[in-house]
């Protein structure tokens, strides 16, 4: 053990009978102990924000559709699109651990004695994971639709049965606008969901996909559209472009007969992702005003330390200790305070969000923030970064003080009170 070791670990931080010092310490501690709990709070719930949002749009959209081909005579597109030989190998080059599912997405009005109300009917075929739907169940069930029985029977959200005044095990009479012919089905409530998303709660009910084929007039391998999901969220531009690239060259080369739309989740839950990307600003800004009221309390308590060692430091230099020597003992005793502080802030703020992950104890108002509890998500790479960045921070900031400390005359310290 070398000197400065010695010295810094035998001085107290405390000094003397003056309460200054003391109450500096307990302050510079809990200044930073509230810096590092703020910031892990802020990386956490913005963490759980965008994981939670991007899973529910993600639910309702997947990740990337390709749409019904274009139609070379007017520019508009197809009615229904089957999951081709040419699309199905574009999607193993593009993005081979994805799951790929045909769905049917049609526009209904359901319709009760008092009142009514336009929906988006979704159904997709047994390819689907429906574990995002089921979580969303607030009352019912959701429908075994593999059993005939079970063929009309939808799923609508908790805002269109309030508005309908319906509920779960109650009939309900739907109508299909098909090629500019009528068509009516009645329907059974099966369950009811949940998002807290309310431009999806509004618009989205869930059905069978046999039952909305025969309404739509498709055969049993069409839908309107492709689904791909199951795939990381930042990769989703990529696999997206390198998929419409190679669908394109397959039409370019003769392989294909059309040209194929790809839209992504990114592009139509836009509103929400820009929301999210604004949080990142947020994170950062308390990053920095946390940082600075760590160091704020860390200089301002070395002072009062350097203070109370006024005396030490000339007896110190005045047996020879260089100024160097003096600056990295006050240095490693502010470290202690540093260190003290980051390990009281790691200690509450990873268990209050330990907590708050397995219980939920912090709710929203779902209505603001499309969520009705506080989200969690860790990150180690993440709060080990902040660690490191607040005990590297502190040890620059501690800089001004040691040399302040290192500056003092030993003739002047003598006549020090």
């Amino acid at each position: 053990m070398n000197v400065t070791s010695w010295i810094s670990r035998h001085l107290k931080l405390s000094g003397g009978a003056s309460r200054s010092s003391s109450a500096g310490v307990v302050i510079a501690v809990t200044g930073v102990a509230l810096a590092l709990m703020i910031m892990e709070f802020s990386l956490c719930i913005v963490l759980g924000f965008k994981q939670r949002i991007r899973d529910k749009i993600s639910g309702f959209e997947s990740e990337i559709t390709i749409g019904p081909r274009y139609l070379d005579s007017s520019g508009a597109t197809a009615e229904t699109i089957a999951l081709a030989e040419e699309i199905h190998d574009a999607i193993r080059q593009s993005a081979p651990q994805a799951r790929v599912s045909l769905a049917v997405r049609q526009p209904v009005m359901l319709k009760t004695e008092n009142d009514f109300c336009a929906i988006i009917l979704t159904a997709h075929d047994d390819s689907h994971d429906f574990g995002f739907e089921r979580s969303l169940i607030s009352d019912g069930r959701w429908p075994d639709y593999s059993q005939d029985s079970c063929a009309n029977h939808i799923v609508i959200s908790e805002s269109t049965a309030k508005r309908l005044q319906i509920e779960t095990g109650q009939r309900i009479d739907a109508t299909f606008f098909v090629d500019g012919n009528i068509k009516s089905r009645r329907y059974t409530v099966a369950g009811i969901y949940r998002s807290d998303i309310e431009d999806y709660d509004a618009t989205i009910a869930f059905g069978d996909i046999k039952s909305l084929r025969k309404v739509a007039g498709m055969d049993s391998l069409s839908g309107s559209g492709i689904d791909i999901s199951g795939l990381p969220i930042d990769s989703v531009p990529d696999i997206s472009q390198r998929l419409y690239d190679i669908l394109l060259q397959k039409y370019y080369d003769g392989r294909s007969e059309y040209i194929y739309p790809v839209d992504t989740v990114l592009h139509k839950g836009s509103m929400y992702f820009n929301w999210l990307s604004l949080l990142d600003t947020n994170v950062v800004v308390i990053f920095v005003l946390m940082m600075c009221v760590a160091g704020f309390t860390l200089v301002s308590s070395l002072f009062l330390i350097v203070l109370e060692r006024v005396s030490t430091i000339g007896i110190l230099r005045s047996m020879g200790a260089s100024k160097k020597l003096i600056r990295n003992i006050f240095r490693r005793m502010a470290m202690r305070m540093a260190l003290w502080g980051m390990l009281a802030g790691n200690l509450a703020g990873l268990g209050l969000m330990y907590l708050q992950q397995q219980y939920g104890f912090i709710h929203l108002d779902p209505q603001m923030y499309y969520l009705n509890e506080v989200p969690v998500e860790f990150s180690f790479t993440g709060l080990l970064l902040i660690n490191i960045g607040v005990a590297v921070s502190a040890w620059a900031v501690l800089t001004l003080p040691a040399i302040a400390a290192a500056r003092i005359d030993p003739a002047q310290s003598a006549r020090y009170e």
